[in-house]
């Protein structure tokens, strides 16, 4: 199962030195392929196509090269290492020579299907070494890759390569199958003797039929070039295994802990025996495999369960190749092959494959079917979409390239090349069918007149030629089947690229007006295209703005700017006295009470108090005017102090020359700024009025002061006092000096005195008797005046 028929073929061409120890054979082999063939490779030169002479074939002067990534080069055809992919190789060679005109060769030899994949994928080196992503290959084409020696590459190479991963044509008609065969001899004798057929594994069932008589014994074919047992894969796992399915404990022994199969002889014995036979040796079939046991466990399990009589043993290559012609036994082989292809095998019959099973382990059902196939360069169909289209419809039978297996093993004279061309010559109603005709068009080519123009039907064309940039080729049916033809790029697509199936849609911020198109143009500034596919470009629309080419989508404009034109690569600022919010189509003037002093406002400032805006569109507020104020944000107008009579002002307190003074000011925020102004103050009936009576002045916002020399209790009246030391000046009401009282500050309050100066002093003891004698004095005087004022009122009478 391990050693599967993909990796049996991957040893074929090196058969003869099987005879020699498998393992020790196995890694001599693997060291070949990994270090010596790749040297080897690159020294050997490319084997010619056989020279057929078909009839009407094109003449050798007339062939032409295939043009690949820009090289002219022969078609290369990758064969590998066995006879019928060389078959299939010389075939493919042939025809496009002889029939179709191209120059073509053989390239060297690949060692399995994973290296002839990687050849035409244009890879070179091998293992570690191996480089790929090269666009171009000299190997175009590989014929019969087995799908089982490609498990894990093809996963591979699709992420190394992408889009220059090789392409799959197809299966090339037959498929790989590995089984357990037998000779016609047996085969015939059987169903002469009693109608059984040595080809249904239920013929071989013992409690029905006894097919011993039909074969030699296993003690004639004897030991010589068998592996021992314990040399083998009857051990491990897999017999593990064999037990589990068939519960078979007596044909299997334990050694260190590891179950191997109990062959005769012991563990370096060299035949196992089903329990159909075990009791009596003498009936056992022999059976041969080689390698380590291509398919060992899968007899062992079948032979158990079905009750079939088998004698099972693994042989060196040598021994293994020649014991079928020489003793009537059962054998392991895989076809398509020419190893035992002369003995005329046929294989035995079991329950179709079950895959799930075989997943699991469980090989009582046949083995799969594995697809052969054929696989071309990435590019091929676009450099020669004629050998494209032949190698694509190749279907070999698989009786007819067992046919041709047979007469090159047979006949020692034959080559792959001489039996392909045999075979030609004999079935020309077969390969006929292959040909593409001359307008049968593959993908990425397309119908074409005598004069080279590209037309719609097969009846106007002669030809085909790969579509150019800006087509792209399309299929279509007729009356001969299909073809395709080049079809312009619809407007809003294009392609870029030569022999193309498809067009592509224009990106986004990309239009493409007209068809035909090999390349989208980007939208202009201003212009946008939103959607993929687009044959135009939208103009941006008011409000909105794109300053590069080749975009998707207009920019709206931000606050504080507009545009109010279509298709605009910038967007205008506002300016001083307006706002936008985004997307303008327009500025808005700022609304009376607010202002705009900047460009490219946002919005608009709300006047603060102590200004206004009377009008839309401000750029600044002004400050209200002196004697006016406004104490809302918002202001339209300012408020007059005083209703606008004379003498009202605003102002505030400020340090002048170091003195605090009232001083008209503007801006005023609030009505507690107006006030009269200097020099003069506010009635009894709170109006301003000029401040002109003696002894007084007024500094402003309704504030009067005495003059030095001056008192007055109020506002009302001022009287002039003896000198600035009795009145020094002030407020009214508190404008005597210091122990000073009564109208005018004539006198001193109680307690003091006046001293020399004249200002009033607190009194000291003794002073109290000056005072008595003074206030007795001034008690007489006022006696003496009342006496005279009455003698002289009396006199008159």
């Amino acid at each position: 199962q391990a050693f599967s028929a993909g990796a049996a073929a991957h040893v074929r061409a090196e058969g003869a030195v099987w005879a020699l120890a498998p393992m020790a054979v196995a890694c001599r082999i693997v060291v070949f392929w990994a270090i010596v063939a790749p040297a080897l490779r690159k020294a050997v030169a490319d084997t010619p196509v056989t020279s057929c002479g078909l009839p009407s074939a094109v003449p050798v002067e007339r062939r032409q090269n295939i043009t690949l990534e820009g090289v002219s080069t022969a078609l290369g055809v990758q064969v590998l290492s066995w006879a019928s992919s060389r078959v299939a190789g010389q075939i493919v060679g042939i025809l496009a020579q002889e029939v179709l005109g191209y120059h073509a060769t053989l390239k060297p030899e690949a060692s399995a299907s994973a290296t002839g994949l990687y050849a035409v994928a244009g890879c070179t080196g091998d293992g570690a070494d191996r480089i790929c992503g090269s666009r171009f290959s000299e190997a175009h084409v590989v014929v019969e890759t087995w799908d089982s020696g490609l498990t894990g590459d093809l996963e591979t190479l699709q992420s190394l390569l992408g889009p220059l991963m090789p392409e799959d044509l197809g299966s090339i008609g037959y498929e790989g199958f590995e089984s357990y065969f037998l000779a016609a001899g047996p085969k015939a004798a059987a169903m002469d003797a009693n109608g059984l057929s040595l080809d249904f594994y239920a013929s071989y069932n013992r409690s029905w039929h006894d097919p011993s008589p039909y074969f030699r014994s296993y003690t004639d074919v004897g030991n010589v070039g068998l592996l021992p047992c314990n040399k083998t894969r009857f051990f491990g796992d897999r017999i593990a295994k064999y037990v589990e399915i068939t519960g078979d404990v007596a044909g299997v022994e334990v050694v260190n802990g590891e179950p191997r199969a109990k062959c005769e002889g012991g563990a370096s014995g060299f035949w196992w025996l089903s329990p159909a036979c075990r009791s009596n040796p003498s009936t056992c079939i022999p059976t041969i495999t080689s390698g380590d046991g291509w398919l060992a466990d899968a007899m062992m399990q079948r032979a158990t369960a079905y009750n079939m009589p088998i004698a099972l043993a693994v042989g060196g290559w040598s021994r293994y190749t020649e014991a079928p012609r020489l003793y009537d036994m059962l054998f392991y082989w895989w076809v398509p092959d020419t190893t035992f292809i002369d003995v005329l095998p046929a294989s035995v019959k079991f329950p179709d494959n079950d895959k799930f099973l075989w997943d699991a382990g469980n090989f009582l059902t046949d083995s799969s079917k594995v697809p052969c196939r054929k696989w071309a360069h990435h590019s091929l169909g676009t450099a020669s979409s004629r050998s494209h289209a032949l190698i694509k419809s190749i279907q070999l039978p698989p009786s007819q390239m067992d046919a041709m297996l047979l007469r090159l093993k047979t006949d020692s004279s034959q080559t792959e090349g001489t039996v392909a061309c045999e075979w030609l010559k004999k079935n020309p109603h077969v390969w006929s069918a292959w040909i593409p005709s001359e307008t049968k068009c593959t993908k990425g080519w397309g119908l074409q007149n005598s004069t080279g123009g590209f037309v719609a039907e097969r009846s106007q064309a002669s030809s085909c030629y790969w579509c150019p940039p800006g087509r792209f080729s399309q299929k279509i049916t007729d009356a001969e089947g299909d073809t395709y033809r080049c079809v312009e790029c619809p407007i809003g697509e294009y392609q870029p690229g030569p022999a193309q199936v498809e067009c592509l849609e224009c990106d986004i911020g990309t239009f493409s007006a007209a068809t035909g198109a090999s390349m989208c143009a980007g939208c202009a500034a201003g212009y946008v295209a939103a959607v993929a596919g687009s044959s135009e470009c939208d103009a941006c629309q008011p409000g909105s703005f794109q300053a590069m080419a080749g975009r998707p989508s207009c920019k709206a404009c931000e606050a504080g700017r507009f545009q109010d034109k279509v298709g605009a690569t910038t967007c205008e600022v506002c300016p001083r006295g307006a706002f936008s919010d985004g997307n303008a189509t327009e500025c808005n003037l700022c609304p009376p009470g607010s202002a705009a002093p900047r460009l490219r406002s946002q919005e608009c400032d709300s006047c603060g108090a102590g200004y206004y805006a009377d009008a839309a569109g401000s750029w600044n507020c002004t400050a209200c005017p002196i004697g006016e104020y406004a104490q809302v944000e918002g202001s339209t107008s300012c408020i007059a102090c005083g209703g606008g009579a004379p003498l009202w002002t605003t102002m505030r307190r400020l340090k002048v020359q170091g003195q605090d003074r009232w001083v008209s000011t503007d801006a005023a925020a609030s009505q507690e700024a107006c006030g009269c102004d200097v020099g003069s103050r506010l009635d009894q009936e709170g109006q301003c009025v000029l401040c002109d009576t003696e002894g007084i002045e007024c500094p402003g916002m309704g504030e009067v002061l005495l003059q030095p020399g001056y008192y007055s209790p109020s506002e009302l009246s001022v009287f002039k006092c003896k000198s600035a030391l009795v009145c020094p000046g002030g407020p009214p009401g508190a404008a005597c000096a210091s122990g000073r009282e009564r109208t005018a500050c004539a006198s001193c309050k109680a307690g003091w005195t006046t001293s020399q100066s004249g200002l009033c002093v607190e009194c000291r003891s003794g002073d109290t008797l000056p005072f008595a004698f003074s206030v007795i004095a001034a008690m007489f005087a006022c006696i003496v005046l009342y006496a005279v004022y009455e003698r002289n009122g009396q006199a008159e009478q």
